[in-house]
């Protein structure tokens, strides 16, 4: 993640001048993405900009469909919004490029319940026609990692893949909303 400013939670053992800095560092980081979003806003298409813009904080999958050939990758994220606000957002990727291991954390992701999106991020990759962007996303998960009995954190996997081109579709929330269906297909 290009501006991910970790979690800092333990307020008891740091000092207070520690304290202050970091709260600093998160403030100037959040700054410099700011100023940098808005500087790459006006590049992007219309569809990629609206999915940089989107809220997925605890969004999950709850449709993956990959083909590797086609080079396509259709994701349904569900509880993107805030609430009352919540929607569905159907994403199609085009042009994608993903490494196998990238394949495999996503897989894995898409399979845990718990995994929700704590973070999101587009880039450009590649400025010249045609435009090559990155999704990058930072999940949460309730998967305890460490020796039996000793947490360490959870796993926080981190995916991304490359694309070329988007289509977006946002579907509003409907109460009640089924069960997630995890429909999940071509990955390991």
């Amino acid at each position: 993640m290009r501006f991910y400013v970790p979690p800092f939670h333990d307020h008891t053992t740091q000092t207070r001048a520690f304290r202050q800095a970091f709260a600093k560092f998160g403030q100037v980081i959040r700054q410099a993405e700011c100023d940098y979003w808005d500087t790459l806003r006006p590049l992007l298409p219309p569809p990629v900009a609206q999915l940089m813009g989107a809220h997925l904080h605890d969004a999950y999958i709850d449709i993956l469909r990959w083909d590797g050939e086609s080079k396509e990758l259709a994701l349904r994220l569900t509880e993107c919004g805030d609430n009352p606000g919540f929607f569905c957002l159907n994403l199609l990727y085009h042009g994608v490029t993903m490494a196998s291991q990238q394949e495999e954390t996503l897989s894995q992701v898409a399979q845990e319940p718990s995994a929700q999106i704590a973070f999101h991020e587009i880039d450009i990759l590649q400025g010249d026609a045609p435009l090559v962007f990155v999704q990058r996303t930072l999940w949460n998960t309730n998967v305890e990692r460490g020796r039996k009995g000793h947490m360490i954190d959870t796993w926080k996997p981190e995916t991304q893949w490359q694309f070329t081109g988007l289509e977006i579709e946002a579907v509003p929330w409907q109460e009640p909303y089924p069960a997630p269906v995890r429909q999940i297909t071509g990955l390991p």
